[in-house]
This record gives structure tokens, C-alpha cells and sequence, in this order.
């Protein structure tokens, strides 16, 4: 059958965000080399490993997370978004109130099953467009790393939750080894970070110890160029280029505007290697660590308190 008629003959579902669902064809990734028509199981799910994601998360603020987004956004091909407010809180938030309807029996809660896997790609196709923004379909031809910083993001059950919606994503843990030390902040809060790094730092650790592969701690303390090269080229599979120095956008305490970024990397990076994906046993393997570190964690736990690790 001619190419052409069978693409009109093609039934696709659009999403409320946005992205292509289910069909006879899918438009699988608005990444490059990557975005192809291809014929699909009208039942076929989703990829959450389709792209590559990398997540800078800080032990709060003044951990040098906005120094790791400058320097991996530096990379052409890699597009890393700032903060967002925290926004994944309230797409936790959202995903536990659907699941807590499945809880309920009688005409008044009555439901049909919910696929959590769609939810979850619609979470991660929202992301997308917030780190794309407006310019999405131009910048999806040029990005193969997608990513964004956040520096509230400061519990167990929330970095499980973020490794459901990006499974195959690599993590960067930004953070102090001098937790207790004081800071310059123009603005005031640093003030108040100590005891988020007290308590984000030991459960960053934790992570890293279980998810070495893709997890890299940054201490803002002691942050190198050799460290910065050897992430790039042995964790993330960049070839060809290398860091020239660490950049350095808030050292005095400030977030002043500095461009010396446009020269941290010489050479010419080679991106073509970059896959961050897993296998499905892969997959299997990591939730079932993250079951154990979450069971461990609430073992722990003595009496309920008003952390947001209580969510």
C-alpha cells in the first residue's frame, strides 16, 4: 500500500498537553535523530526513556547547582533549563490524589482504571515544554540533553518520584561537604540553608552510593575542571571537547549577570555516542533499590513529623 494513503488512514489521539498518544504511527521524539514515523502496537505505550535527560538538583541553595547548569548548558546540543519553583511538588501532589481514588468503593468514587504510565509521560512531555518553552519545535531539532536545576527537590519520596518520571535520566547532586559553614548571600536565605544541607547531603550520598552509574556528586567546596571532564566524558559519553575552567556565576554571593561562560569548552563535542537509556530489566532492577531505600527510610523514621518527606 502507497506510504501516503496509509499515513491518511493513520488514527491518531492528541493529548490535552499536547503530544501524540496512541495510533497506527506515533511521532516518537522531538529529539534529533530521533524524530521518525514508525509504526506502533496501537496499544504501545509511551517512552519515558525516548530522551535524554539530565537533572541538576541542589541541597538547597548556595550548593554551586546554578555553576553545574552553566557549565552543562554550555554544551551545544545540551538545553538546561534554571528553577521552576519546585514545580514537580505539585505534580507529586497531583499523581498521589489520582492513586488515592483507586482507595475508594461506592457510586460516589466510582473510576475507571487509571494508566499511571500515561500520567507520567504527560508530566514529563509538560517538563519538556517548560524547559523548550515558546521556541519548542526549533529547539527540539537542536537538543539532544534536555534537563533543568532545581534546588528544592529535598526528599526520598520526591527523588522517587522524579526517577519515575525521567527513569533513564543521569543526576547531578550539588552540595556542601562543610554543611555548617557560612555563606555570602546578598539576598538573605543563605541563612537559611544550613539545615537543608545537613539533611538533603547524607540522603544525596545515600542515592549516589546505590546509582553510581548515573548519579555524580559536585561539592561546591571542591569543584575542578578535571572532575567536571571526567562526568562529561565518562558518565554523560561526550567526546571531543573539554572544560576549560569552572565557572563560577555566583561567587560573591550575588546573581549577577556574567558571560564568561561562552568560553568554557574547547574542541568541538561529539554527542553522537549520547544514549541514556536502559533496559527494561535495568529499569526493574533500579525501582526495586529505590523500593528497598524507601522502605529503610520509613523504618527509620521514629514518629510522623512535618518534613516533606511525609507528603
Amino acid at each position: 500500500m502507497d506510504m501516503n494513503v496509509v499515513i491518511q488512514l493513520a488514527t491518531v489521539v492528541f493529548l490535552a498537553s499536547g503530544g501524540l498518544a496512541r495510533g497506527v504511527f506515533q511521532q516518537v521524539s522531538t529529539l534529533p535523530n530521533r524524530r521518525e514515523l514508525v509504526e506502533l502496537d496501537p496499544q504501545a505505550k509511551c517512552d519515558l526513556c525516548e530522551d535524554n535527560w539530565l537533572l541538576i538538583l541542589g541541597a538547597a541553595g548556595r550548593t554551586g547547582s546554578t555553576t553545574a547548569q552553566a557549565m552543562f548548558d554550555s554544551i551545544p546540543g545540551f538545553e538546561i533549563a534554571g528553577e521552576h519553583w519546585g514545580l514537580l511538588y505539585e505534580e507529586f501532589r497531583i499523581v498521589e490524589h489520582i492513586k488515592a481514588t483507586g482507595n475508594h468503593s461506592g457510586v460516589a468514587w466510582k473510576h475507571n482504571p487509571v494508566d499511571l504510565h500515561s500520567i507520567k509521560c504527560s508530566i514529563q512531555e509538560r517538563m519538556k515544554r517548560v524547559v523548550l518553552g515558546a521556541d519548542f519545535e526549533s529547539k527540539s531539532r537542536s537538543t539532544k540533553v534536555i534537563g533543568f536545576k532545581e534546588v528544592r527537590y529535598q526528599t526520598l519520596r520526591m527523588l522517587h518520584f522524579i526517577s519515575e518520571i525521567f527513569p533513564c535520566a543521569h543526576f547531578v547532586f550539588t552540595y556542601r561537604k562543610k554543611p555548617h559553614a557560612e555563606v555570602r548571600a546578598k539576598w538573605g536565605f543563605g541563612k537559611e540553608y544550613n539545615h537543608l544541607w545537613v539533611h538533603t547531603t547524607p540522603m544525596f550520598l545515600k542515592v549516589h552510593e546505590h546509582f553510581r552509574e548515573t548519579c555524580s556528586m559536585f561539592g561546591v567546596e571542591a569543584l575542578t575542571t578535571k572532575h567536571y571532564n571526567r562526568v562529561l566524558h565518562e558518565k554523560l559519553g561526550v567526546r571531543g571537547c573539554n572544560y576549560t575552567h569552572v565557572y563560577h556565576h555566583n561567587a560573591d554571593g550575588g546573581y549577577l549577570a556574567d558571560d564568561s561562560r561562552d568560553a568554557l569548552l574547547t574542541g568541538e563535542c561529539d554527542l553522537s555516542g549520547l544514549d541514556f537509556r536502559h533496559s527494561p530489566e535495568e529499569l526493574e532492577r533500579r525501582e526495586g533499590i529505590w523500593q528497598q531505600l524507601l522502605a529503610e527510610h520509613h523504618a527509620a523514621q521514629a514518629t510522623p513529623s512535618n518534613d516533606r518527606d511525609l507528603l
